[in-house]
């Protein structure tokens, strides 16, 4: 946590304090003004269009001074013989001052602290007891604030085999501040609940959905002090009485007997207001158990006890063992690696001593340093320990100045229910929880726990992204019988597998991303159900066919870092009735990467335009000289001839003239040297200001249709081995070239082929590539006005698909890319539903399920990369139970023109 002193010592009146503030401590500090302080959700940095732009606008937004320096700025007092040196490795300050200005140092990182995001993670169990047990521990516990332990003590006695306690649910969310989150367990039962008979005769049922399980609505707002809590609280725990109570009616109209069987719940609900401080635990209430069958008339009581714990999203704290307290003046080397672009606008960084550029570029070294290149074209600097951190931010802040794209890995881990509650313990108030991740996939390798599912997205910042492996099913919604004979009826499709939907956006700057998400998994297939329903006009028994839905869902938002890996939900799954099965939980866990894409900053003479500058200054009137590709006629455009013609006034027409025409200034000192058409080539000095005009100028005259971009859809199906090789570089990579050749020439026989696609897209237009057979399905059966029967049918593609947008405007070779992918990993389940009774004549129903995998998204990608777009487990064969096989899609685009540009 930021400002958490750890190691102090004295000396001659001076105390030296390790203070541990987290690896961006520099570019928090220097943000403590930004427009990003003062809305840092809110905020969003602008979007450099091309290298000159992107360099002119890190020079002016970074701010490359050191810890001392801005501590200074701050107005802390350095007096003779003090310090203050960051380490980013390790994320620690050590400072040597005075007592009374180390004081102030801590309240200002105390104060930086507090402008940090934050959110709250929510842990509830649903504990059942014997009553007179809770009734005691509810009385005893009244008066506590925090009741933390009564709850260690039940869990304790839950894991004893015969204990009488049980943890009947373990629920894990983290939410943010001030919105709502909700989160389910449940089994989604659909009943009958009317049979009604219009004036024509007709007998439509009437059915309802009712949850049961476990529920929670939660809103959060956390108070000044960053500690307090004021929560409101929605809990539910609902019960289906076991057996259906029949019921026999006499329907007025008719006369005749209704016959229906009538469901009841037992619904156990709390709806509060609580106030608690981050780390505490506070029993909401109980309830005695009713209409459990397996208790009779047994004393025992169900209670809810929910921990909160916030969140603040800054600096991740190190560890005291981490530290290297060198001296601020010691010297150390490191070498860097540098954007293509960097050398494109920057003409001298060939020179041997590069110590007058940097200082040119705002990131002044001591007379000490030495810095240069290395034969990989890598930065390599030496320079003091106080200025080495100061370099690596310039370096990163260049970086954050190039477009992103955000690479999400998701995967559900089923495992034993008291190591994950285990776990929850030790990481509910840490902001990363990748080691609980790597406890539970080490429970994976030892066979003690199950991935379940998996997903991996990738989108552009602004923009959402859905992945899904799931079985449509297909199910009758609505049934009527006209006269007693003829059905009527609707059919609809739902989805039943895992589903991932993630909207996203960049938080307080680039370093931070907050995502709101809506995760579903159905622990099981969906249970039909057949209720026998009596017509008493008819006095014919017919039957309703009805589904259960298995599933735990969670709508939420979170604040992730890059690399962060995050437990976003709990829950234990639900089975058919809603009844608890084995002691397992599902842990949910995210991970976020943030990719900067920079290999397309290449200097080729293919491109459409080079450019190349001098360090420009800040003042606005300083000249840069730029470079520019035209085509061989771009005057001649103008003029309208076959060659440069004097004008009128006998003076023959240059470049320069014709810019001038366009309203472009150039003032003194400003030149174009342009040597004809045979050159193509173009050099100006203007100021920037001057040669952005210059440039939308030769865009708009030298416009033409965007290149047509080829893209390869490679679908995959590989071990669970390399999938999980997979899962765990994709986020880390920008470009997936390497992982393609290696699946595609490397992986063997263990990875197939199973769908190949090439498409070809125009620029700013959507198109579309399939290898699909048309299914035609049954869709809903009616009876018109004359008595006819009708029947709609509903066509369906069943095979491969890929739809892609693209826009590469801007930049031919940077390509943003739309998509949208569909595939069905098993053949459609084709049934007949039979709606008559026992004993009489088959009404039978077609309907068919159909097996999906899908995945949208919005990519940033270069000609010539490769890019996972999903991986998923699929659904739908009995080789795909045992989870060894996964798929994957992987897509790679190459801009046609490249090799004709020349």
């Amino acid at each position: 946590m930021l400002a958490t002193v750890w190691g102090q010592a004295k000396e001659a009146g001076l105390e030296t304090r390790v203070f541990a503030v987290g690896k961006d401590f520099l570019s928090i500090a220097s943000a403590a003004d930004s427009p990003a302080a003062a809305d840092p959700i809110g905020y969003r940095p602008p979007i450099p269009r091309s290298p000159l732009e992107r360099w002119e606008t890190f020079r002016q937004s970074g701010d490359f001074r050191s810890a001392k320096e801005r501590l200074t700025a701050f107005g802390i007092k350095f007096p003779a013989g003090t310090s203050a040196l960051f380490h980013p490795a390790a994320g620690t300050l050590t400072v040597k001052n005075t007592t009374a200005n180390l004081d102030l140092v801590e309240a200002w990182l105390a104060g930086t602290e507090q402008r940090q995001p934050q959110t709250v993670t929510i842990t509830a169990h649903l504990v059942q007891a014997p009553g007179p047990l809770l009734r005691l521990l509810a009385a005893n516990e009244a008066q506590k604030m925090d009741q933390t332990q009564a709850l260690k003590d039940l869990m304790k006695e839950a894991e004893r085999e015969t204990g009488a306690v049980k943890i009947l649910h373990t629920a894990f969310l983290e939410m943010p501040r001030g919105s709502r989150s909700t989160f389910s367990t449940v089994t989604e039962h659909e009943h009958a609940t009317d049979l009604v008979l219009d004036a024509k005769g007709r007998a439509e049922v009437e059915t309802e959905t009712q949850p049961l399980g476990f529920h929670m609505d939660l809103d959060t707002f956390i108070q000044e002090d960053g500690k307090t809590l004021d929560m409101r609280v929605l809990v539910q725990h609902t019960l289906l009485k076991q057996p259906a109570r029949q019921e026999t009616l006499t329907e007025p109209v008719s006369g005749g007997p209704l016959e229906m069987s009538l469901a009841e719940f037992e619904t156990a609900k709390i709806s509060t207001e609580v106030k608690m401080k981050s780390g505490h635990t506070r029993l909401l209430g109980l309830w005695p158990v009713k209409g459990d069958p397996a208790l009779k008339d047994a004393d025992v009581s169900q209670g809810v006890f929910l921990t909160a714990h916030v969140l603040s999203h800054g600096p991740e704290a190190p560890l005291a063992s981490s530290a290297t307290l060198e001296s601020p003046d010691q010297l150390i080397e490191r070498t860097f690696d540098l954007p293509r672009e960097f050398f494109f606008v920057n003409p001298g960084a060939d020179q041997e001593d590069l110590r007058e550029l940097l200082g040119l570029n705002g990131l002044k070294v001591p007379a000490t340093s030495q810095v240069g290149l290395d034969e990989q074209k890598r930065l390599r600097v030496k320079t003091t320990a106080e200025m080495m951190p100061v370099v690596e931010g310039w370096v990163g802040h260049y970086a954050e100045m190039f477009p992103k794209t955000l690479k999400y890995t998701v995967e559900v881990i089923r495992a034993p229910a008291a190591l994950v509650r285990e776990q929850i313990l030790k990481v509910a108030h840490q902001s990363n929880h990748r080691a609980m991740r790597d406890v539970l996939r080490e429970a994976v390798g030892r066979k003690d726990a199950e991935q379940v599912a998996v997903a991996f997205a990738e989108t552009r910042p602004n923009e959402s992204a859905i992945v899904e492996s799931v079985m449509d099913k297909h199910w009758v919604s609505e049934l009527s019988w006209q006269n007693g004979q003829q059905p009527v009826m609707e059919t609809e499709r739902r989805p039943s597998g895992f589903l991932l939907t993630l909207d996203s956006y960049m938080s307080g700057g680039d370093s931070q991303v907050s995502v709101n998400m809506s995760v579903e998994r159905h622990h099981a297939l969906p249970s039909p159900r057949r209720e026998k329903l009596s017509d008493p006009a008819s006095r014919r028994s017919f039957i309703m066919p009805l589904n259960e839905f298995h599933l735990g869902r969670i709508e939420t938002e979170a604040i992730l870092s890059h690399g962060e890996t995050r437990l976003i939900g709990v829950w234990r799954p639900v089975g058919k009735g809603g009844e608890v099965g084995e002691d397992v939980l599902e842990a949910v866990f995210i991970q976020c990467d943030i990719s900067r894409h920079t290999r397309h900053f290449e200097v080729e003479t293919g491109g459409a335009m080079a450019e190349v500058s001098p360090v420009p200054a800040k003042e606005e009137d300083k000249m840069v000289t730029k470079i520019f590709k035209v085509t061989p006629d771009f005057i001649l455009h103008e003029v309208g001839s076959p060659r440069m013609f004097p004008d009128p006034f006998g003076k023959e027409l240059s470049a320069k003239d014709l810019f001038k025409a366009q309203g472009i200034p150039f003032p003194e000192g400003a030149e174009v040297s342009y040597t004809g058409p045979a050159a193509r080539l173009m050099t100006v000095k203007n100021t920037a200001a001057n040669l952005a005009l210059m440039e939308a100028y030769l865009k708009r005259l030298n416009g033409r249709d965007p290149s047509d971009v080829s893209f390869i859809l490679h679908l995959l199906e590989i071990p669970a081995a390399k999938a999980n090789e997979v899962f765990l570089k994709a986020g880390q990579e920008a470009d997936h070239r390497a992982i393609l050749d290696k699946l595609l020439v490397g992986g063997g026989t263990d990875v197939k082929s199973l769908a190949t696609l090439n498409l070809s897209v125009r620029g700013n237009h959507e198109h579309t590539v399939e290898n699909v057979k048309e299914l035609k399905v049954f869709e809903s059966f009616r009876v018109n006005d004359e008595g006819a029967a009708e029947v709609e049918r509903q066509t369906m593609a069943v095979g491969t698909s890929l739809t892609v947008a693209v826009d590469n405007e801007e930049d031919e070779r940077l390509l943003k890319v739309d998509y949208e992918i569909r595939h069905h990993p098993a053949e459609p389940v084709r049934y007949a539903l039979n709606l008559a009774a026992e004993g009489s004549a088959a009404v039978e129903v077609p309907l068919t399920d159909l097996l999906v995998e899908k995945a949208t998204g919005h990519l940033i990608m270069m000609s010539g990369s490769a890019h996972i777009l999903a991986l998923w487990k699929p659904m739908g064969r009995p080789e795909f139970d045992a989870g060894e096989l996964y798929h994957i899609a992987i897509l790679e685009a190459h801009v046609m023109q490249d090799e004709k540009a020349k």
